[in-house]
């Protein structure tokens, strides 16, 4: 059984779709294109701007430091001459969970949160940005843990803690949901609403932007700071921006029934199985270091970055 399932792209894409309403009848009569954004930060859009690129900081605290913190305050002392940040993906490790939403996002970015000075009030799910914080999904913001794993890692989570285990894999009972939870913590989630009534007036609100292709949704830091779609684009300093979410895309070749195809996948079985076993012997050495040596917190930070790449 695997520690962690990756949902079959098809169901990923329906999922997502589903939970922007993607091409209903009250979207569609109102001629909105739900994969573009117009930045409404009230600057002027210059030709000369700046900006910030983080990814894959999905990692939390490692009991005595976090990493993740010290990236976000030498962003925030960036802030000011930038007028937005990209996110490349994997906003959250290991399983893009809900529940690792406020130790391993809301609390080593809370300046660039409303109300980031009491961050441990600011639910996942109620995220406003002062800065455009513009993210798409990573491979881990849509996995998933079985419920064998989900239930021991609960079971295991007390007496890891009162050992003071490095074994701290960032999961709890469950995973993602299919990407439910990136959704819900950054996507305009247009199916919360109950009715058709609600939707429509959200939509003569927050979807006023009009360009070439149309109305789309006016971004608004400090105020609303939804995204439209998982892939969207928007325009700064006359530069076009395409975040595309590559987990959707990037569907394997089917192997030929023949010697040649053969040959190749056992060649593939052999580098899964090494990258397994790659994958163990990491665990087994975070499991004898010491959080309280620098040395070997050093090292724990290397192996937690290792463990993350081979997974992906």
């Amino acid at each position: 059984m695997e520690f962690v399932t990756d949902p079959p792209i098809a169901t990923k894409i329906l999922k997502m779709k589903q939970r922007v309403c993607w091409g209903e009848a009250a979207i569609v009569q109102r001629d909105i294109d739900q994969t573009r954004l117009v930045l409404d930060d009230g600057q002027e859009d210059r030709a000369e701007f700046s900006f910030l690129v983080l990814g894959d900081s999905g990692s939390g605290p490692h009991r005595g430091h976090n990493p993740q913190r010290r990236i976000a305050e030498q962003m925030a002392e960036q802030r000011d001459g930038c007028r937005f940040v990209l996110h490349t993906g994997d906003v959250v490790y290991l399983t893009g969970s809900s529940a690792y939403y406020p130790p391993n996002f809301i609390e080593p970015y809370r300046e660039f949160l409303v109300g980031g000075n009491d961050y441990k009030r600011i639910a996942y799910d109620r995220m406003v940005f002062n800065l455009p914080f513009l993210p798409i999904p990573g491979n881990h913001d849509y996995y998933d843990l079985s419920l064998l794993y989900g239930v021991l890692s609960q079971i295991t989570l007390p007496l890891r803690q009162l050992l003071q285990s490095s074994l701290d894999l960032d999961v709890s009972w469950r995973g993602s949901v299919q990407g439910n939870a990136y959704a819900r913590a950054f996507l305009d989630y247009l199916k919360a609403f109950k009715t058709s009534a609600d939707l429509e007036r959200h939509l003569d609100q927050h979807y006023t932007a009009k360009t070439e292709t149309g109305r789309c949704l006016s971004y608004q830091p400090g105020r609303f700071t939804r995204l439209p779609n998982r892939y969207y684009t928007f325009r700064s300093g006359g530069i076009d921006f395409f975040a595309l979410d590559s987990n959707t895309i990037n569907a394997p070749i089917a192997l030929p029934d023949s010697p040649a195809g053969d040959r190749h996948r056992r060649h593939l079985e052999r580098q899964r199985s090494d990258i397994d076993n790659q994958i163990q012997e990491i665990l087994l050495t975070l499991a004898k270091l010491k959080n309280d040596d620098p040395d070997d917190a050093e090292r724990m930070d290397d192996l937690h970055a290792k463990h993350a790449f081979e997974r992906a």
